[in-house]
């Protein structure tokens, strides 16, 4: 990070942290970050107080905003404390119970910056994906009938003018009567309006009246299974009243931590993130922080999503964010035990999901780890490299003899070992854990793809 002409700026190549390998320092820059970062290792490995201390350290200190998802209870307090040590204890936003900021996701993406009724639409099939669970996203609960339905009423009330709110979606979906009130009081000026009503009308009071009793049961479970979050409590309070933080805040420096953690909060608690992830990405991907402003560039604050056992908030549109995520300069940083909780929450098509996902996670990091998918995954990444065997050979007949031979293989770089005794942090280990690291297209001493760094851990620091 750089100041010239009281303009801050942040220039691809500026240096976020050091990684420490053996007596030597990789960089490690805006730009790679922005390329995306996975970390891997069991429980116990020192993970969190490793990689999820160490890059989000680097990226507060460089004056990053970012978006903090929490699994755990002690996250947020975790994070604030990482800010604090950084002098940013000011930019932390805690988003939650107890606490004064809301957010009213549902007029954000129908106004403004958002995408409208198909960003919204888009929002809600990812809500219903993470909080599914257990592989039955993707198709299993989110239905195209589901979508027909949210789209109709959607575009009704924007039709009939009225404001809309997650509880009218919910009665809208569920009541006859109060359908009919919002088709008469709808008077379309715009001749594609008019048109549309037309084609809402025929739906809602043909085609879904029609629909037999099961399949219609079906398509509203499908519906306010992602609705029934924000009708109540707190959640309604945080996201159905009114707008007070929002995504654009992170450009600008603030770091907002969504403070309903999953373990505290169950299934509430994961809708709540993934309703903020893809509002933060959607965000992202369009607003670079000056009015106008077309392409993000070095006048840009970089941003930062991170999620600690990310496994619970993944959803189908992390791969195209990904994608782009680079030039809309946003940093992605998840953490998880291993590649099959990946799987898990990918749905049908979940080792398509994740192998997207992961490809496009450029920089991958693996603490100590048991896990024998994990592995084969990471020595796939890694490749087969030349190795030169020596070999002998004898002979026993006659007054006998012998020979030696040496023969070239290709060979995995590393194997299981190399990653079970990987140092685990705490007291036992010297508050030190170690990790594998590697970053697509890049070597390291020996012209090998792979390095061993370690992280020198807190002495409070957990795992």
């Amino acid at each position: 990070m750089k100041t010239k002409n009281e303009k801050t700026l942040w220039e691809s190549t500026d240096e976020i942290c050091r990684f420490d390998s053996l007596n030597a320092k990789i960089r490690f820059t805006l730009a790679e970050a922005c390329e995306g970062v996975i970390a891997f290792g069991a429980t116990g490995s020192g993970k969190t107080s490793g990689t999820g201390t160490h890059l989000p350290l680097g990226m507060l200190r460089a004056g990053f905003g970012g978006l903090v998802l929490c699994a755990k209870s002690d996250e947020p307090e975790r994070f604030r404390a990482l800010a604090k040590s950084c002098g940013r204890e000011s930019d932390i936003v805690m988003f939650g119970p107890g606490f004064t900021e809301r957010y009213n996701f549902l007029n954000a993406e129908l106004s403004g910056i958002g995408g409208g009724v198909e960003s919204l639409i888009e929002c809600f099939e990812q809500i219903s994906q993470a909080i599914a669970g257990d592989g039955q996203q993707q198709g299993d609960i989110w239905e195209r009938a589901a979508r027909q339905l949210l789209r109709n009423i959607l575009d009704l009330f924007r039709i009939s003018g009225r404001p809309i709110e997650i509880p009218d979606l919910y009665k809208a979906a569920v009541d006859q009567t109060f359908q009919d009130d919002l088709l008469r009081s709808a008077s379309p000026t715009d001749p594609r309006d008019t048109r549309d009503l037309a084609t809402i009308r025929a739906y809602l009071q043909q085609e879904f009246r029609n629909m037999g009793d099961k399949t219609k049961a079906s398509v509203l479970m499908q519906l306010t299974s992602c609705l029934d979050p924000f009708l109540r409590g707190s959640m309604r309070e945080l996201f159905c009243t009114t707008t007070t933080i929002s995504p654009q805040d992170c450009r600008k420096g603030k770091i907002i931590v969504v403070n309903l953690p999953l373990k505290t909060y169950k299934k509430l608690g994961q809708a709540a993130a993934v309703a903020w992830k893809f509002a933060f990405q959607r965000t992202i991907e369009g607003f670079f922080g000056k009015q106008g402003q077309t392409a993000a560039d070095q006048t840009t604050r970089p941003v930062f999503l991170f999620a600690d056992e990310c496994q619970y908030f993944m959803s189908s549109y992390d791969s195209t964010f990904q994608t782009t995520a680079r030039s809309s300069r946003a940093c992605t940083v998840y953490l998880t035990q291993n590649v099959p909780n990946l799987w898990l929450a990918g749905g049908r098509k979940a080792k398509d999901s994740t192998a997207s996902l992961l490809g496009n996670l450029q920089t991958k990091i693996l603490h100590q780890n048991s896990c024998p998918e994990t592995y084969k995954w990471f020595t796939e990444v890694l490749g087969r490299e030349l190795q030169d065997r020596a070999g002998r050979s004898a002979s026993f007949h006659g007054e006998g003899g012998g020979g030696a031979n040496t023969s070239i293989s290709r060979d995995v770089q590393l194997d299981a070992r190399d990653f079970q005794v990987l140092a685990k942090g705490g007291k036992p280990f010297r508050f030190c854990t170690t990790a594998i690291l590697q970053q697509g297209g890049k070597t390291y001493r020996g012209g090998k793809l792979w390095s061993q760094i370690a992280f020198q851990q807190q002495r409070e620091g957990g795992q």
